[in-house]
């Protein structure tokens, strides 16, 4: 085998370069925003250049240069037509009428849908918008919703994405716009709701869906419990009905691709297709044919997304040759296809579900080729069937992991290092389950005891699948957690990559070493120690509370914990991913203000996800089940913790120190654990990091204020984390002229039953001059101390304000 660069390899594939050149150009149009018009002029006047001088036209630096501008100007034009309309400029738009046509029925338990929405009625006028939009529901959305039903939606709001709510949380506003939604229309009050007949033309989208809901069903009742919804995310990709314990369990142990439909199910489809055809009397040309077809029925049924359209051309590419008898380049067949893909929907470039898919494929064409050498070397120490069964397939998988790596770190802040040898088992479990499970629903529509059977041994094959990835997940080293990464690191990462594959090309033999140097230079430079700013982040959890604060010395401390509910939990899907953008996954401190739930209850997860050096808990004389369940994990898992008391000092490094200013011994003893008793056992904390002070209440009441009074100045904060989330029980008018903060911190739910902040504390706050920010308006809110002052953080922006 050659070690060489095979420098004809990418040559032969002109749809490489092509689509490198289309998707380059959706790239910059994405960042930059070139305007359109002067992009045309320009594609125009290099396509004239061509067709008047033959040697430019014989030139494949201006073709691509050509098939550049097209990915600017197609996805400026989808950009245009999708995301732009005049009507976002009086959002949002309250109490109007609307008139809908279903996009994407809902799945799952949230009352929300994709909708097209065709005009608008507000007051005695009308007009057209033909944008698409998410529905929000304020009740349960019919379950017989079908894509092209008419909705009549009254009394509702228009109005923009939902932000993203903390840092490291994943961009949902993003993924929707990147879907085609325009906005959000709100349902604002029931019964405000009208599903109107459907009398439309013919819409293939109604029958697809309908026969995916009845192969639903019929897999729900042949398949028992959980079983069945495994079996419908791998059948049909519908993953609603999946457990959120297993689809993270698969995450982690890098396997969840056989969770989405993508070009290993069409692989195992195709071959069963071809399986059953090749029983009939017909020449292997119509067998192709037929496959093509019902290939084609299978990607419409399970939703057309991107790596099932992508494996279904690659497969029609194929096919298509074998037909006419010639043996297209599955390199080039790759890149044909994502470019025809990006023609159709050029946002797709920035889905995970296309980049992973893609770069799994190319990883696997490029990647294995340079590996096959230590094929070679092992084939003649172990048995063909060893080759066959275990090295080739062990290949193949890390030559996927290898190039799919950069993608699952950046999304997914985990390396699945269990992966590598997971795949071997998992991947042939799920092609039997893909084969058996279409085998069971064709053979229960004939004779439905026989698929009950079968059922009843595939739910058996499935537990021990997700058994296996479960006990995968708990042995050492199953995969690590990382913090977000640098872009330029996954550019050295690509980088060391590739002089590693060729590494003894001849081509790379004078600059090889030069270039070493200078990635391992950029490897330094992106782990060199950096002076950091003090930094609190108070994050959006809701009716709750949890604060991160980073120290100038590296120290990262969290007060509170949030709670959890049913659709989110603070340990996990906030706190955790937070940690991760700030650049670590470790906390030093970790202060609980009292056990209430939405204080503390996020720590449960969080254990899971974070190496906490320590705990502390308020010295309450009661016993009450969350502190007691806290204690008790913290002692099973062996994290120190100590309960504080008044007057207790925690020193965190040289330049922090934690002073606990209360609750006074009295307010620890309370008789019955009530709301009222267990607030104001709250801890009262002041900060100094070097010459700053913030203070933390937790949900302390005036009665526990008023014995904090007789601090006196040493109660003055530059920055004050507003009691009880500014309940009117809170946040004295004494209490907040002994504190004199420059600066309010409300930790609120947006919306909230109980009606907090109160106005009365609002106001006391604006009638001081104290500047107030409050997640329920801004999300997350961070806050920096730059040489004598605290800055605002826009996060979202990377944008600094004064305070």
């Amino acid at each position: 085998m050659n070690a060489g660069i095979p420098d004809n390899s990418f040559s032969r594939s002109p749809a490489l370069w092509v689509a490198l050149a289309f998707a380059t150009g959706i790239g910059l149009q994405y960042v930059f925003a070139f305007p359109p018009i002067p992009v045309f002029v320009g594609f125009l006047l290099i396509l004239m250049a061509g067709m008047g001088f033959p040697r430019l036209r014989r030139s494949g630096l201006l073709l691509l240069i050509l098939f550049l501008l097209m990915g600017i100007l197609r996805f400026s034009l989808w950009h245009h037509t999708t995301l732009e309309h005049a009507a976002t400029r009086w959002f949002p738009l309250k109490h109007v009428s609307v008139r809908a046509v279903v996009r994407e029925p809902p799945s799952g338990e949230k009352p929300r849908c994709a909708v097209r929405i065709l005009r608008i009625y507000w007051g005695e006028g009308e007009f057209p918008l033909e944008r698409n939009f998410q529905f929000q529901s304020v009740a349960t959305l019919p379950q017989n919703l079908l894509p092209g039903d008419t909705l009549l939606i009254s009394r509702a709001t228009l109005t923009h994405l939902p932000p993203v709510r903390n840092p490291g949380q994943p961009d949902f506003r993003r993924y929707l716009r990147l879907r085609g939604l325009l906005g959000q229309v709100v349902q604002e009050s029931r019964g405000s709701l009208q599903v109107l007949p459907y009398g439309g033309v013919f819409h293939p989208g109604r029958i697809f869906f309908r026969w995916r809901r009845a192969l639903e069903e019929k897999i729900t009742r042949l398949v028992p419990g959980d079983a069945s919804a495994f079996l419908i995310a791998v059948l049909l990709g519908e993953k609603s009905g999946l457990p959120r314990s297993v689809k993270r369990e698969f995450q982690l142990t890098g396997v969840a691709h056989v969770l989405a439909i993508s070009g290993l199910h069409v692989g195992f489809v195709a071959a069963f297709l071809y399986l059953l055809l090749s029983f009939l009397p017909i020449s292997f040309k119509w067998n192709y044919a037929l496959s093509l077809l019902l290939l084609t029925g299978y990607m419409l049924l399970t939703g057309a997304h991107a790596p099932v359209v992508r494996a279904t051309l690659m497969l029609y590419l194929y096919l298509l040759g074998k037909i006419l008898e010639r043996k297209p380049r599955a390199m080039n067949t790759l890149f044909l296809a994502a470019f025809l893909i990006l023609l159709w929907q050029p946002q797709q470039l920035f889905q995970v579900g296309f980049q992973y898919s893609f770069a799994a494929v190319f990883a696997i064409l490029f990647i294995y080729r340079r590996l096959e050498p230590l094929r070679f070397r092992l084939r003649e120490r172990i048995p063909r069937f060893g080759d066959k069964y275990l090295v080739v397939p062990f290949l193949v998988s890390l030559a996927a992991q290898l190039g799919t790596l950069p993608i699952t770190a950046y999304y997914f802040k985990n390396i699945p290092l269990i992966s590598f040898f997971l795949n071997l088992l998992v991947i042939p479990l799920t092609a039997v389950v893909v084969s058996v499970g279409f085998l069971m629903v064709g053979v229960a529509y004939v004779f439905e005891p026989l698929g009950v059977l079968l059922g009843q041994w595939l739910a058996l094959l499935i537990r021990g699948e997700t058994a296996l990835v479960h006990l995968s997940l708990h042995s050492p080293l199953a995969y690590v957690s990382i913090p977000q990464l640098p872009i330029l690191l996954i550019g050295v990462y690509l980088g060391m990559l590739l002089l590693l594959l060729y590494w003894r090309a001849e081509q790379l033999r004078i600059v090889r070493l030069p270039l070493l140097v200078l990635l391992l230079a950029l490897l330094m430079w992106i782990f060199a120690p950096r002076t950091v700013p003090n930094q609190i982040c108070m994050l959006d959890v809701g009716n709750g509370n949890a604060t991160v604060v980073r120290t100038t010395r590296g120290s990262f401390l969290l007060f509170d914990a949030g709670p959890v509910t049913r659709y989110r939990d603070s340990g996990t899907d906030i706190i955790a991913p937070a940690l991760a953008q700030m650049g670590v996954l470790h906390l030093d401190r970790v202060i609980i203000s009292h056990p209430h739930a939405d204080h503390l209850r996020g720590i449960f997860s969080l254990l899971q996800r974070v190496k906490i050096d320590s705990v502390y808990l308020p010295a309450i004389s009661i016993s009450y089940l969350w502190q007691d369940s806290v204690k008790h994990i913290l002692k099973i898992k062996g994290i120190g913790f100590r309960e504080l008391k008044l007057g207790d000092v925690v020193r965190v490094d040289a330049g922090a120190r934690i002073y606990v200013l209360g609750p006074p011994e009295a307010f620890l003893h309370p008789p019955r654990p009530t709301g009222h008793a267990i607030n104001n056992t709250s801890l009262i904390t002041l900060l100094h990091l070097g010459n700053t002070r913030i203070l933390f209440t937790g949900d302390a009441e005036i009665s526990l204020e008023k014995a904090l009074l007789g601090w006196g100045d040493l109660l003055r904060s530059e920055v004050l984390q507003v009691g009880h989330h500014g309940s009117l029980t809170s946040t004295s008018p004494e209490f907040l002229q002994q504190v004199n903060p420059r600066v309010a911190l409300i930790s609120v739910g947006r919306k909230n039953r109980y009606g907090h902040p109160a106005p009365q504390v609002v106001h006391r706050l604006a009638r001081r001059g104290i500047r107030l920010f409050r997640t329920d308006q801004m999300g997350a809110i961070w806050l920096r101390w730059q040489h004598t002052r605290w800055q605002v953080w826009d996060w979202r922006k990377k944008l600094s304000e004064n305070l």
